[in-house]
């Protein structure tokens, strides 16, 4: 389990979470949201080269007819989402052992990068695709139960511990109290019966630990006390097969 966590991973992380969050909102969930290129830019944490560069690098802005910000990050943010969920829903069920296809239908069209020298030289020539080069470089290796579904909020994130089941220390809170109030009926159930039969909860559990602890002391004792040659030779000048005493259960703990 991570110590903490993987800027890289957290990055993608915010995205499908942003996609997650403006979902709902969206009349058509393949055009997307009209300015979700803006939403993204404001991100925290290092993006992917060819996300960065569809920003533009400094004063190089990014060459080409038909850009579309807007729809190339929300399919991107689709692809990320489905991808980061599917992982989590693994890891929760604890279903290992499987192949995942995830069909890609984005029309994230990663840039084109050409370095030019002084001399004129083209010395380097590549296409930073995201998904590829980046994402799935990330996850591979990773355990599917490192990444994790806020049951309060919703979002996706990276886990920092095995029994981490929330977000955030709000996310936590929220959490533990709807537990208690989903096993607040049971509670009040034993108390009752408790009541009923005259014995409180707190004294129902000593007793049951001492009873417990008395038994296993005796037995213990017992056993040591009679060896083993005598417990076979009694058995077998009888015809019948030794029997161990319970220990007496009446018998008031001190």
């Amino acid at each position: 389990m991570a110590t903490k966590c993987d800027i890289g991973l957290d990055w993608w992380l915010r995205l499908a979470n942003l996609h997650r969050l403006v979902l709902p909102t969206v009349s058509d969930p393949i055009t997307g949201k009209p300015g979700f290129s803006i939403d993204v830019g404001e991100l925290g944490g290092p993006r992917p080269e060819g996300v960065d560069t569809l920003f533009g690098r400094g004063d190089q802005p990014l060459a080409g007819a038909g850009i579309d910000p807007d729809r190339y990050l929300w399919g991107l943010a689709g692809v990320a989402d489905s991808v980061l969920s599917k992982i989590s829903e693994l890891g929760e069920a604890r279903k290992f052992s499987t192949e995942v296809v995830i069909a890609d239908w984005s029309t994230f069209a990663a840039p084109l990068i050409l370095a030019v020298s002084q001399a004129g030289e083209v010395v380097e020539a590549y296409r930073p695709e995201p998904l590829g080069n980046d994402l799935l470089s990330i996850i591979k290796g990773r355990n599917v139960c490192n990444l994790g579904t806020c049951p309060v909020c919703k979002r996706l994130f990276e886990r920092m511990r095995k029994d981490q089941k929330c977000d955030n220390r709000r996310c936590r809170d929220a959490y533990r109290q709807r537990r208690h109030r989903a096993e607040r009926p049971r509670y009040e159930s034993n108390r009752r019966r408790y009541r009923k039969e005259g014995i409180r909860a707190k004294e129902l559990t000593s007793l049951s630990a001492g009873l417990r602890q008395v038994s296993r002391s005796q037995c213990d004792s017992f056993l040591e006390m009679v060896p083993l040659d005598e417990v076979t030779t009694s058995s077998r000048s009888v015809g019948q097969p030794f029997e161990v005493p319970l220990p007496d259960r009446t018998k008031k703990i001190p």
